[in-house]
């Protein structure tokens, strides 16, 4: 029985790190992976912060993402920052930041902009849903991050089919990132360059909206920081829940040969005591 959920907790592990990789791995390593899903539910309709005139009177407005990633015995945990509506997500390594004296925490915060506020496209480029700015500092010194110790990701969520990530790290020069559809058409990963802005781009023609509700799959995008949420948190617990597994049956076993010691001497006493004396 403790054999079998032993297996079992690996063996959900397994699915759950297959799922993840094989969704991550081809946005960033530059292979081709067969997406296992095209998203997941009905695709929620996207957020603008300009909507085009055929969508403004239901566009809901972006909220910008604010989260804090705490520092835990001096290094920080694997963590995801995201826009509220999954529209943008970042996901860090674990001791992705540097520890800084006297603070607890690193506050990231996510504005999302209308690209035409910032720098013109590079040719043949085409602003594919919102911009996006992060930026993050130490808590609570507000001091500035430096170089990440370990990379992270980008996955940003468009309202039409796109082709490429953009960068800029001032918002008026943008760079194209090496990226990959991840999931579906309108969803790119890419690793992340750095605290600046970033955005979906499409070429040719400016791009059109997907449908009527100018929505892309963004429930799948969501599942996508989850799935890694889960595989860091979930996998890195893996190997001290089955070692634990392993010493209580260590100790059962222990336990049970213990008992049948006992067992046998108590037969040898009561045989002796039947015995008839000489």
């Amino acid at each position: 029985m403790r054999r079998r959920a032993a297996l079992g907790v690996a063996g959900a592990a397994i699915v759950v790190g297959y799922v993840a990789t094989t969704l991550l791995t081809g946005a960033w390593s530059g292979r081709q992976v067969r997406p296992l899903f095209e998203g997941v539910g009905p695709a929620q309709p996207y957020q603008w912060v300009k909507p085009p005139p055929q969508f403004a009177a239901t566009n809901v407005a972006p909220r910008p993402g604010v989260n804090d990633i705490p520092f835990v015995n001096g290094q920080t945990p694997a963590a995801v920052a995201a826009t509220p509506d999954g529209q943008f997500i970042v996901n860090f390594s674990a001791k992705a930041f540097p520890a800084h004296t006297g603070d607890t925490s690193v506050h990231v915060i996510t504005t999302p902009l209308d690209p035409s506020t910032l720098g013109p496209m590079p040719a043949n480029r085409h602003a594919d849903g919102n911009a996006y700015k992060i930026e993050y500092a130490y808590a609570p010194s507000k001091a500035p991050v430096g170089t990440l110790n370990a990379p992270a990701d980008v996955i940003m969520n468009a309202p039409s089919p796109t082709v490429a990530m953009l960068y800029s790290s001032d918002g008026v020069v943008w760079k194209e990132l090496s990226s990959q559809q991840v999931g579906g058409p309108s969803t790119v990963g890419a690793s992340f360059a750095g605290p600046g802005y970033y955005l979906a781009a499409s070429s040719g023609t400016a791009p059109k909206p997907a449908n009527a509700g100018g929505s892309g799959g963004g429930t799948g995008t969501v599942l996508i920081a989850v799935v890694v949420a889960a595989v860091a948190a979930g996998l890195g617990g893996l190997a001290l829940v089955l070692q634990r597994r392993r010493r209580a049956g260590v100790r059962s076993g222990r336990a049970a040969a213990r008992a049948k010691a006992r067992d046998r001497e108590r037969r040898r006493q009561a045989q002796a005591r039947r015995r008839p004396p000489r």
